[in-house]
Protein backbone atom coordinates (compact mmCIF):
# COMPACT_ATOMS: atom_id res chain seq x y z
CA UNK A 1 0.00 0.00 0.00
CA UNK A 2 2.85 2.59 0.68
CA UNK A 3 4.37 2.02 -2.83
CA UNK A 4 0.86 2.63 -3.90
CA UNK A 5 0.25 6.38 -2.98
CA UNK A 6 3.81 7.98 -3.76
CA UNK A 7 3.28 6.23 -7.38
CA UNK A 8 -0.55 7.92 -7.74
CA UNK A 9 1.00 10.97 -6.29
CA UNK A 10 3.57 11.14 -8.25
CA UNK A 11 0.77 10.10 -11.81
CA UNK A 12 -1.55 13.22 -10.18
CA UNK A 13 1.28 15.52 -9.98
CA UNK A 14 2.68 14.84 -14.03
CA UNK A 15 -0.94 15.15 -15.09
CA UNK A 16 -1.29 18.43 -13.62
CA UNK A 17 1.64 20.03 -14.74
CA UNK A 18 1.15 18.63 -18.28
CA UNK A 19 -2.23 19.11 -18.44
CA UNK A 20 -3.05 21.80 -16.30
CA UNK A 21 -5.73 19.90 -15.33
CA UNK A 22 -7.62 18.36 -12.18
CA UNK A 23 -10.36 15.59 -11.56
CA UNK A 24 -13.52 17.71 -10.76
CA UNK A 25 -16.40 16.03 -8.59
CA UNK A 26 -19.67 16.73 -9.01
CA UNK A 27 -22.63 15.63 -7.03
CA UNK A 28 -25.78 15.16 -9.03
CA UNK A 29 -28.98 13.12 -8.50
CA UNK A 30 -28.17 10.46 -10.17
CA UNK A 31 -24.58 10.39 -8.64
CA UNK A 32 -21.65 10.99 -8.92
CA UNK A 33 -19.80 12.72 -12.17
CA UNK A 34 -16.45 13.18 -12.55
CA UNK A 35 -14.87 15.33 -15.40
CA UNK A 36 -11.98 17.46 -16.51
CA UNK A 37 -11.45 21.00 -15.42
CA UNK A 38 -9.32 23.41 -16.64
CA UNK A 39 -7.36 25.77 -14.10
CA UNK A 40 -7.52 28.77 -16.57
CA UNK A 41 -9.68 31.13 -17.85
CA UNK A 42 -9.23 33.84 -20.09
CA UNK A 43 -10.83 37.12 -18.75
CA UNK A 44 -12.56 37.02 -21.99
CA UNK A 45 -13.98 33.33 -21.11
CA UNK A 46 -14.89 34.63 -17.63
CA UNK A 47 -17.35 37.49 -19.56
CA UNK A 48 -19.09 34.71 -21.08
CA UNK A 49 -19.48 32.35 -18.34
CA UNK A 50 -20.46 35.76 -15.99
CA UNK A 51 -23.30 36.87 -18.74
CA UNK A 52 -24.33 32.63 -17.96
CA UNK A 53 -24.92 33.32 -14.52
CA UNK A 54 -26.41 36.64 -15.35
CA UNK A 55 -29.64 34.51 -16.70
CA UNK A 56 -29.25 31.85 -14.34
CA UNK A 57 -29.03 29.28 -17.20
CA UNK A 58 -28.49 25.66 -15.80
CA UNK A 59 -26.56 22.86 -17.45
CA UNK A 60 -28.59 22.38 -21.00
CA UNK A 61 -30.49 25.28 -20.87
CA UNK A 62 -29.35 27.83 -23.80
CA UNK A 63 -28.35 31.32 -24.02
CA UNK A 64 -28.46 33.17 -27.61
CA UNK A 65 -25.86 35.50 -28.39
CA UNK A 66 -26.47 38.05 -31.12
CA UNK A 67 -25.75 40.98 -32.75
CA UNK A 68 -22.33 42.95 -31.20
CA UNK A 69 -22.31 40.32 -28.19
CA UNK A 70 -21.72 37.76 -30.75
CA UNK A 71 -19.10 39.70 -32.70
CA UNK A 72 -17.29 40.07 -29.33
CA UNK A 73 -17.30 36.68 -28.01
CA UNK A 74 -16.98 35.22 -30.59
CA UNK A 75 -13.33 33.59 -29.69
CA UNK A 76 -14.19 33.49 -26.03
CA UNK A 77 -17.55 31.18 -26.99
CA UNK A 78 -14.95 29.01 -29.26
CA UNK A 79 -12.27 28.42 -27.08
CA UNK A 80 -15.36 27.72 -24.24
CA UNK A 81 -16.49 24.89 -26.70
CA UNK A 82 -13.01 23.08 -27.21
CA UNK A 83 -12.56 23.33 -23.48
CA UNK A 84 -16.15 21.30 -23.53
CA UNK A 85 -17.82 23.94 -20.90
CA UNK A 86 -20.25 25.38 -23.83
CA UNK A 87 -22.24 23.26 -26.43
CA UNK A 88 -22.68 25.50 -29.68
CA UNK A 89 -26.64 24.68 -30.72
CA UNK A 90 -27.94 24.88 -34.24
CA UNK A 91 -29.52 28.28 -33.69
CA UNK A 92 -27.48 30.98 -34.47
CA UNK A 93 -25.80 32.44 -31.64
CA UNK A 94 -26.97 29.94 -29.18
CA UNK A 95 -24.92 27.88 -26.80
CA UNK A 96 -25.28 26.19 -23.59
CA UNK A 97 -23.61 24.82 -20.43
CA UNK A 98 -22.24 21.75 -20.03
CA UNK A 99 -22.09 19.92 -16.16
CA UNK A 100 -18.50 21.27 -16.50
CA UNK A 101 -19.17 24.82 -17.84
CA UNK A 102 -21.59 25.37 -14.95
CA UNK A 103 -19.22 24.44 -12.44
CA UNK A 104 -17.02 26.27 -14.03
CA UNK A 105 -19.16 29.42 -14.26
CA UNK A 106 -20.19 29.00 -10.29
CA UNK A 107 -16.10 29.03 -9.95
CA UNK A 108 -15.93 32.48 -12.02
CA UNK A 109 -15.70 35.64 -10.01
Amino acid sequence: MRAGKPRLAALTQAANSVHRRAILVYLSPNGLTFFWRNFLLTTAEQRVLSTFRKFLVDPGQMLCFHGPNLDQHAAALKQLTDKDLLIREQFKGGYSLTTAGYAAMNDCE
